[in-house]
């Protein structure tokens, strides 16, 4: 039996498992306000709005620089975050963050030597 998440509402939620999660390509997202910043705009503003035409997102953070941070849960999410240009009067860009939609590292393990570098890129893309 799996786990279940309530948001705020106590609706449930999808999981947050890294298996339901794996498929999402991109899944942070920077807004930036055209000619100025967030530190500005109402968080309650700024609420509404992406319920309205995302709904309830994982998370969303106001950065140092004055842009938004929003975490989504799901590819549906992913574009509409992506379509939005405006919340309330302010006019917004969207576009998906440059690093944390990416992941790096080593992968060190003494059974996988006498396999193929092709092979094993094979095996992880699956």
């Amino acid at each position: 039996m799996g786990s279940r998440n309530f948001g705020p509402e106590g609706d449930v939620c999808p999981s947050t498992s890294p298996e339901k999660e794996y498929h999402i390509r991109e899944r942070f997202f920077i807004a930036k306000v055209k000619d100025g910043s967030f530190n500005i705009v109402s968080a309650i503003l700024i609420h509404k709005a992406i319920l309205a035409n995302v709904s309830e997102v994982k998370s969303v953070k106001k950065c140092k620089n004055g842009d938004l941070l929003i975490e989504v849960w799901s590819e549906q999410q992913a574009t509409a975050i992506l379509k939005m240009k405006h919340i309330g009067n302010y006019e917004i860009t969207v576009k998906a963050h440059s690093r944390l939609n990416q992941s790096k590292g080593v992968i060190s393990e003494s059974e996988l030597q006498n396999d193929t570098e092709d092979d094993i890129l094979e095996e992880l893309r699956t």
